[in-house]
């Protein structure tokens, strides 16, 4: 794969923003200071489980607080990978929160901050974490509240000048669909689409969205990238549950009118596209440094490679590089870094099982 280069690409990206606790499980610890922590999902939720009908206390350790959201995670991996970038959203209102400032302090990026950001409680274990967000203020963000704050116009104009467009949580912004319906018109670019999780929203809600996104993809091309959970929600919404992850997003691909539809895994990413099916496998780590904000990672660099013209494997072999070294080190790495991780060969094998 030849190495990917900077032409000074220019994304504009929205509408979430959160301030993130990032903690881990205490599991046990001892009289000198020792710390065992939870290491897996499956242990901690049956520890709860057993405490049904009783008590429980439950000791958390804080190992950072920082910027989150799916849309500032990702604004930073691309400023990383050198990329300019517009990030509209909700990072403070009407002053930016100070969590936001490196990323408003950042010379590729341009922050347009409309409305207080969610509060998140993420906790890690070394197989996935648990988000428990307090989503209170983001709630209110929706077209007035955009257009009002931006001026009018303002929006729509950020979104038509740029190389490719990225809407971001839909799930936790609820009144995003309106924003969408507002923007639909000012498209002209590849539009990159990740719902997050949308357990909370109703097989109402979704359908509406779906369609909204079916009538976007007639207009400009269309990547929706979503995890295996995502995609089993997006599944259930539309009522087509219990299909095979390959079979499923095959169906939406041709529901969103040949819209390209990524599914990134732990074990690596596929993409139904009309060439058919294509896939690329991961690096596995026993002990990632850090995993909130893999999935941005990989979308950020999933957009380099729409935005350098390379081929959906090879843009899933830079969406896998960028989130392997950020689960890795617990950073964005540059594009310099990515381009090496991606030229070693380690992320070009196919998924031999989803």
């Amino acid at each position: 794969m030849e190495q990917t280069q900077n032409r000074r690409m220019r994304v504009t990206a929205g509408f979430d923003g959160y301030v993130d606790t990032i903690s881990r499980v205490v599991k046990q610890k001892g009289a000198e200071g020792g710390v065992e922590y939870f290491s897996t999902i499956a242990e901690f939720g049956a520890y709860v489980t057993a405490k049904a009908g009783k008590s429980a206390s439950i000791e958390l350790r804080t190992q950072r607080m920082r910027a989150g959201g799916n849309l500032p995670l990702f604004a930073l991996a691309l400023c990383a990978l050198g990329v300019e970038v517009t990030a509209m959203g909700a990072m403070g209102w009407p002053q930016l929160h100070p969590a936001f400032a490196e990323l408003a302090q950042h010379p590729l990026c341009t922050v347009r901050s409309v409305a207080q950001p969610g509060l998140c409680d993420a906790i890690e274990f070394d197989d996935g974490k648990l988000m428990l967000a307090h989503n209170e203020d983001i709630e209110a963000l929706d077209a007035r509240m955009l257009r009002g704050r931006l001026g009018a116009g303002e929006a729509e104009r950020l979104f038509a000048d740029c190389d490719l467009a990225a809407f971001m949580n839909w799930s936790e912004v609820v009144r995003a669909t309106s924003i969408w319906k507002e923007l639909a018109g000012s498209l002209s670019r590849p539009l990159l689409v990740d719902l997050s999780d949308c357990s909370a929203r109703s097989g109402g809600e979704i359908r509406e969205m779906f369609s909204l996104l079916s009538l976007l993809a007639r207009r400009v091309p269309v990547i929706l990238s979503v995890n295996k959970n995502e995609l089993e929600q997006l599944g259930r919404g539309l009522e087509l549950a219990d299909m095979h992850p390959v079979e499923l997003a095959q169906t939406l691909h041709e529901r969103l009118s040949g819209a390209r539809v990524v599914v990134h895994l732990t074990s690596g990413a596929f993409c139904v596209c009309r060439a058919g099916l294509v896939s690329r496998k991961n690096v596995h780590f026993d002990k990632p440094v850090l995993s909130t904000g893999g999935g941005d990672n990989f979308n950020a660099g999933l957009a380099l490679g729409l935005l350098s013209g390379l081929d959906m494997a090879d843009c899933l072999t830079m969406g896998n590089a960028v989130s392997g070294y950020y689960v890795s080190h617990g950073i964005s790495p540059t594009l310099e870094q990515a381009a090496e991780l991606a030229r070693s060969g380690a992320y070009d094998e196919e998924l031999t099982e989803v």
